[in-house]
């Protein structure tokens, strides 16, 4: 089991003019303690236009500062929003990205199932599968022939040579993210790296990680190698007397979920009901985590996330470790969670956690 940070870059009220500019320099902090306790990468999410629960829209430029405080750490986008991005300028950045962190990156890719941050940018929902799947055959090319060209529905690239070219060959390991049965299939089949969330439970992840499975053992890969690894996120707080953590754990949770709620309810207003995609309809149905009725702390006593002390976040990585993840992200980095708690959380981590997986 690997032992990974996971970012949203979550901002909360009240705001002071400072109150960006020191959220990313604690982050800076939090990453490189986390490189002294045993952590081996550190990833971020790309989200536009979410006050207070993500403020992480130029994931690529966190990374690139990070990679000049870390020196072992894995750097992971997850995921690039494909249908805001060109391919050739996602080639372009994740390949400058690879040189100056010494080819330390791994790339998911993405479309979002959320309307709200994709129509700002000229994108029909309708779209986005289909401009996902041109781009995944487009990077891994741009990235290594030495003159590329392409003609498809979305992008026609006349001859160029795409520079400057990854330093990991023959390019950085490729992730798509594994939400929901169709993404899981497709994922395996491209041979990318799959990338599921937690927060519904392992059963859940469990069936969207077998049908990655299955996909993957018959993959016709899209990039120049097959990556067959799976790794999932969470949300988590570890301290050291167990009630306490728990309490203030669900309240962080409550505060998530509260902010989740609140997106969900904005993220299809300016959508027509006629107007959603059959491949969106997921996205549309889908409530928050654990339903409105469920509070963060009956969540917290099921052990949905890994919020307690160190042994409840041990027994939650178990659980996951036995369902064939191999790498888990935590997202202590929570709200209205201080400094002084999430280097706590990283701490207890690396003293604890972390060594109970070394076998």
């Amino acid at each position: 089991m690997k032992f990974a940070l996971i970012y949203q870059v979550q901002v909360p009220k009240p705001w002071t003019d400072e109150s960006e500019h020191q959220r990313f320099r604690d982050i800076i902090e939090q990453v490189c303690f986390a490189e002294e306790m045993g952590f081996e990468s550190v990833w971020f999410m790309e989200h536009h236009f979410g006050p207070e629960q993500s403020h992480s829209s130029a994931p690529d430029l966190v990374l690139a500062a990070l990679s000049q405080h870390t020196s072992r750490m894995r750097l992971g986008l997850a995921v690039v929003l494909v249908p805001v991005h060109h391919p050739l300028n996602i080639a372009e950045r994740i390949a400058t990205l690879d040189l100056l962190s010494g080819g330390r990156v791994e790339v998911g890719l993405g479309r979002s199932g959320h309307p709200y941050q994709l129509t700002p940018f000229g994108v029909h929902l309708e779209d986005t599968r289909g401009m996902w799947e041109e781009a995944l055959t487009i990077l891994p090319r741009a990235w290594t022939e030495e003159v590329f060209s392409h003609q498809g529905k979305y992008y026609n690239i006349p001859p160029r040579s795409v520079l400057p070219k990854p330093l990991q060959k023959p390019h950085p390991p490729l992730w798509g993210a594994c939400n929901q049965e169709d993404t899981a299939y497709l994922t395996g089949k491209a041979g990318f790296g799959c990338l599921v969330i937690t927060h519904r439970g392992a059963e859940r992840a469990h069936r969207l990680i077998r049908i990655y499975q299955e996909a993957i053992s018959q993959a016709e890969p899209t990039g120049n190698f097959i990556h067959n690894h799976i790794a999932a996120n969470t949300l988590a707080y570890c301290g050291a007397e167990r009630e306490q953590a728990r309490t203030r754990g669900a309240y962080l949770l409550d505060w998530y979920r509260n902010m989740q709620r609140s997106r969900e309810e904005q993220n299809w207003q300016e959508v027509a009901l006629e107007d959603i995609p059959d491949d969106y309809k997921f996205h549309f149905e889908k409530g928050p985590s654990g339903g409105d009725e469920v509070t963060g702390r009956d969540l917290v006593e099921r052990g949905r996330f890994p919020m307690g002390d160190p042994e409840d976040c041990i027994k939650f990585v178990e659980q996951f470790e036995a369902i064939g993840v191999e790498e888990l992200m935590f997202n202590f980095h929570l709200g209205p969670v201080t400094q002084p708690e999430v280097l706590q959380s990283i701490r207890l981590f690396g003293e604890h956690v972390i060594p109970a997986f070394r076998r």
